[in-house]
């Protein structure tokens, strides 16, 4: 940030300052103890796929936290999904139906009063959800190399602002040192000395 102030240009130090409003501790994922949606990282590539929402894989991990081994399947009512995911049922169910056509669940009906049974699958790998999903490929290519380019420009800019302010205070630092002895030279006049 910069002040004109006697048209000379002061800039201000950088005081960065994390801004936070929360009222707990840091979270650790080397340390974390207690109650935990555990999220695959490869699930992250799937967003790349067409129709896919991010937020889809918050509504995974939910379904996969209900897991029961003994029975192999989780078995949550759409009332509890609503409730944790907070969602309407028509978007609980679209989202449901992108999971199983990604091929993240299963959804089986079993005898259990017309309650949908779920089996959450492992993600597929980077390599794997590319080559089912070829658009995803091509979302992801798109996207990088927009950053890419946003990332050069930026950087572009950066060095020029760096190479027009260094330029601008040497050449403040000359008029500076020419306005001094300037004044030296007038002043030696007015004393009728030499220096």
């Amino acid at each position: 940030m910069r002040k004109e102030k006697d048209k000379k240009i002061v800039r201000k130090k950088n005081t960065a300052e994390m801004k936070s409003k929360a009222d707990t501790h840091i979270y650790n994922p080397k340390e974390a103890t207690g109650n935990f949606y555990r999220l695959p990282q490869d699930i992250e590539y799937y967003q790349w796929i067409d129709g896919y929402k991010i937020e889809m894989s918050v509504l995974y991990s939910i379904i996969a936290n209900y897991y029961n081994p003994a029975l192999g399947y989780a078995y949550p009512t759409q009332y509890d999904l609503m409730l944790k995911y907070n969602k309407s049922i028509n978007v609980l169910r679209s989202h449901i139906r992108k999971l199983v056509e990604v091929g993240l669940l299963s959804v089986m009906t079993a005898n259990t009063g017309g309650n949908h049974c779920y089996v959450a699958h492992e993600p597929l790998t980077q390599a794997e959800v590319f080559k089912k999903f070829p658009s995803a490929a091509k979302n992801y290519a798109t996207r990088k190399n927009w950053i890419e380019d946003r990332e050069a420009k930026d950087h572009s800019k950066l060095r020029e602002l760096h190479e027009k302010f260094g330029k601008k205070e040497t050449l403040e630092k000359v008029a500076a040192d020419t306005e001094a002895d300037d004044l030296v030279a007038q002043q030696a006049e007015e004393l009728d000395c030499e220096f």
